[in-house]
């Protein structure tokens, strides 16, 4: 569980049911295919429910029918046993793969916004994490719906909810949020108009009321008694029957009193210690850097999906954007990074903020030949 909830949380969960096949090999030797669904995914793996038990560290295929996708995952450890199957964590064996055919955004993105929703293109059907501000936010809590620019077409196109099986965590059942015992105008015009979902070990899903969210956490009302400290995952705004995007928080502070038979609580939104695993350059890699009345070069001392750290005896004030290229023999790694810190001794600590998806792709390889070359 500890593997798990360590994958879960280097990007954003999506609660979502996905029909997907599990094929591998068996103890026996023989191989198998199991059909199977997803009970949240993430960019690096997810969690799974199967019929058939798997052992921990075993390697598998998931096919993923519905997008024509698949990919050699990791099974990590088990979350149990239900009645509805085994489930298991899951991670790609790839960093770059895409299984589930989603964009998550940068953790430049996700660092501003207020809301999060996951998001799908009716022209196109494409798939995306969406980062809202509070503007976006009440439009979408208004219509459902936003117009936002795809690939598919040159103008903006309508982007709804993806509604589809998003099953509660096991053993629980969310229950809808009781208003406060005040008319509804009057309640929206107090700003608790936004409904949310809380997740935890204590209470399993809980359906709350939302009052003035920011990019760093929230106030809600709830039943429930939770505690100072308290470790949940937050969804807000919360879809009914669509895929809801869990972030973790702490409880910071509790009116303690109940009103009306709500309790007031305060959630700070937990700021991830390392958003993806660095690797060590075992080969001579190096970086380009071009930037307003700026060009240096320096070599790679570690990298990561999410940022790379260049030896170079330049100094670049945090906050400083450029644009970065990494040659690859006969390619070349193009993105928009910006400075997150100098290393003393090391060189500058650089957080990846845009990449295309080919670009995303070059990065996976680059890091994937890191871990092949033995020293």
């Amino acid at each position: 569980m500890d593997q798990e909830a360590d994958l879960n949380r280097r990007t954003d969960r999506i609660s979502l049911s996905l029909p997907i096949q599990v094929l591998g090999t068996g103890g026996d030797g023989r191989a198998f295919r199991a059909e199977a669904r997803t009970v949240l995914v993430t960019r690096h793996g997810g969690r799974i429910r199967v019929a058939r038990e798997l052992a921990p560290d075993m390697e598998v295929t998931i096919r993923y029918p519905r997008r024509d996708r698949q990919a050699r995952v990791r099974v990590l450890a088990s979350a149990g046993s239900y009645p509805d199957g085994h489930h298991y964590g899951i991670e790609l064996l790839d960093p770059n793969e895409n299984l589930w055919g989603i964009h998550f955004p940068s953790p430049r993105e996700a660092a501003s916004a207020v809301g999060r929703v996951l998001l799908e293109c009716a022209n196109c059907q494409a798939q995306e994490v969406a980062c809202l501000d509070g503007m976006a936010l009440e439009l979408f809590q208004a219509n459902r719906s936003l117009s936002r620019r795809c690939a598919c077409s040159t103008a903006m196109t309508a982007w709804g909810e993806v509604v589809m099986a998003a099953p509660a965590a096991p053993g629980t059942a969310a229950r809808a949020p009781r208003a406060p015992a005040r008319t509804l105008a009057e309640r929206r015009a107090e700003g608790w108009n936004i409904q949310a979902c809380l997740q935890s070990e204590a209470f399993g899903d809980d359906l709350v009321w939302a009052q003035n969210p920011s990019k760093d956490g929230v106030r809600f009302l709830s039943e429930r008694s939770y505690y100072e400290g308290a470790k949940v995952d937050i969804a807000l705004p919360h879809l009914p029957g669509g895929g809801n995007v869990f972030i973790p928080a702490e409880i910071k502070w509790t009116s303690g009193e109940p009103e009306d038979g709500l309790i007031l609580f305060g959630a700070a939104y937990l700021r991830r210690v390392r958003k993806a695993t660095r690797y060590a350059a075992k080969m001579e890699a190096f970086v380009g850097i071009l930037g307003v009345s700026l060009r240096l070069t320096g070599r790679i001392v570690d990298l990561s999906m999410t940022g790379v750290l260049m030896e170079t005896s330049k100094t670049l004030e945090p906050g400083t954007n450029v644009r970065m290229g990494i040659e690859m023999g006969v390619d070349t790694l193009r993105t928009v990074a910006v400075v997150r810190r100098m290393v003393p001794g090391a060189g500058i600590a650089f957080e990846f903020a845009q990449m295309t998806q080919r670009d995303r792709q070059l990065l996976g390889r680059l890091i994937q030949s890191f871990k092949l070359i033995r020293p």
